[in-house]
């Protein structure tokens, strides 16, 4: 009987080193890619593909040998599923909403290489940083608004001024 329960504790512990060795199921990739402007990325920051979190952001720093793209960015991606990025596939830095959090966004509606390895590098590309255009935009459309109602105080007080200069000279009269 104990040498059964000694196979038993030996069987187990060796089913339990196997499974650490080996790891979660599913898909572990460490990518990098590189960006002129970090736009406030953070560590920890969310990676999405299609909308959907498959990973953060690990480390962020400042590469100031590379001119062009200074901002060097890892990402961790983990699911519990296979992920097979094209290695052809970018990253753009989104924002969630006006003043929410920057994120990193995975492209892949281009790609047509093949999967990326660990360790991979993606290429980068320029967000479309809608939410900075509407608030450029709407700042826009309140200083002309701003500039129109001074220009219509300016011209009543035109017209005020002209109205008392007849009201004078009638009153004069």
């Amino acid at each position: 009987m104990r040498k059964i329960v000694l196979i038993l504790i030996i069987v187990f512990g060796l089913a339990c080193i196997f499974l650490v060795i080996k790891g979660p199921s599913g898909s572990r990739l460490e990518l990098t890619t590189y960006f002129a402007d970090a736009q406030g990325l953070r560590r920890g920051a969310p990676v999405r593909l299609a909308g959907v979190n498959v990973g953060s952001i690990s480390d962020v720093r400042v590469r100031p040998d590379l001119r062009d793209n200074p901002a060097e960015v890892k990402l961790a991606l983990l699911t519990n599923y296979e992920l097979k990025i094209p290695n052809d596939s970018t990253v753009s830095l989104q924002t969630s909403g006006v003043l929410g959090e920057t994120f990193a966004e995975i492209d892949i509606h281009e790609a047509v290489g093949p999967a990326v390895g660990n360790h991979g590098t993606l290429k980068s590309k320029p967000s479309d940083d809608s939410g900075s255009q509407l608030l450029e935009r709407v700042t826009e459309i309140l200083e002309k608004k701003n500039c129109d109602e001074k220009e219509g105080h300016h011209e009543q007080d035109k017209a005020g001024a002209a109205r008392g200069r007849k009201d004078a000279v009638t009153h004069v009269r």
